[in-house]
């Protein structure tokens, strides 16, 4: 019998966070459990890019975005942009009655762990995120025995909305970031924003190959196979799975469609528009009923 539906809300900038819902969507599907999972994602466009955002824009936005999805019935939140959550995490904490969870903390505790001895760790991200050495931080909470050096990209969220992933134009913008990285003589580097693993094939192509690339997301959903599932779930048949998908926009929704479907290979689904009223009003409304603080102890099941 088929257990009740679960709902995971998801946001970003733009189609960013499809690189995150891209990785749980093939996490969940494997699982083999009996179970109905929704999946709610916002991509900002209308405000987007967040990366040169000032911090309590940010805040605001996610106070905004978490309200809206609670309201659309989310039962976790996933920040599925990692500027927001270098910047606002514990805003959405606070704002949020159900768990919310970030990709920075996964990615640290996974490259401290992994990597053995002294080793040099570069981090691609957003100008906002750099600047909050939001990596770095987390890092260095686990281990001081890596150098982490952050690089900011602030053309590279602009390329991939605009679906030039394999352009001449791209490529020259990438090499200039593999040049930095290799004078570095980084031995991994983050994707430190969800835009970037749609260009982890050409970026890849420009660094040495002892280097290896690596994407918070896929991370944080190996920490949810280690700690949730078994090897005799991840074993079993999966056709009991059912995975649905609601995509939002706040800007125009064919722009959104075409960069979506060139950085996913395959057309995004049904994808619906809700205006940036609709995302104050929900704040408004979830400020006035004085909503509690999170109790987010739990974890993605």
């Amino acid at each position: 019998m088929r257990q009740g539906q679960i709902t995971i809300g998801l946001f970003d900038s733009g189609v960013g966070g499809l690189s995150v819902l891209r990785q749980l969507e093939s996490h969940f599907a494997t699982r083999g459990e009996a179970q109905s999972y929704r999946f709610l994602y916002l991509g900002d466009t209308a405000r987007l890019p967040y990366g040169n955002r000032s911090s309590q824009e940010i805040k605001t936005f996610v106070e905004e975005i978490v309200a809206w999805l609670s309201n659309k019935g989310a039962d976790q939140i996933v920040m599925a942009c990692n500027t927001s959550a270098a910047l606002a995490y514990s805003t959405a904490c606070a704002q949020s009655k159900v768990p919310v969870y970030d990709l920075i903390k996964p990615t640290a505790e996974h490259l401290t762990r992994a990597l053995q001895g002294k080793q040099k760790i570069g981090v691609l991200a957003t100008n906002s995120t750099v600047k909050s050495q939001a990596f770095s931080k987390a890092i260095k909470e686990f281990s001081n025995d890596c150098e982490v050096v952050e690089i900011g990209c602030p053309e590279l969220v602009g390329i991939v909305e605009s679906g030039q992933i394999n352009s001449e134009e791209t490529k020259k913008t990438l090499s200039k970031y593999a040049s930095q990285l290799e004078k570095a003589g980084v031995d991994s580097v983050v994707l430190g924003c969800t835009h970037y693993p749609f260009l982890a094939g050409p970026l890849s192509a420009l660094l040495p190959s002892h280097v290896q690339l690596v994407d918070p997301a896929a991370l944080m959903v190996r920490s949810l196979s280690k700690n949730k599932t078994s090897t005799a779930a991840l074993n079993e048949t999966a056709r009991d799975v059912e995975i649905k998908k609601e995509i939002y926009v706040t800007g125009p929704l064919a722009d959104f469609a075409t960069s979506a479907e060139i950085c996913l290979g395959q057309a995004p689904g049904t994808i619906y528009g809700i205006t940036i009223q609709d995302l104050q009003a929900a704040r408004t409304e979830a400020l006035q009923a004085n909503l509690p603080v999170a109790d987010i102890s739990g974890a993605l099941s």
